[in-house]
């Protein structure tokens, strides 16, 4: 029982790890949709 609730754990943090990255790529692809948007604007 111990193995598997760390387990758990270790696969939630693994999932959350993998939210922020996805949150961090997508945020940069905003800036750069951003600055595009600008870009053209002008």
């Amino acid at each position: 029982m111990v193995c598997m609730n760390s387990n758990k754990n270790d696969y939630n943090r693994v999932k959350v790890r993998q939210a922020e990255e996805a949150a961090v790529i997508i945020g940069k692809k905003l800036r750069k949709m951003k600055q595009f948007l600008v870009f053209v604007r002008i």
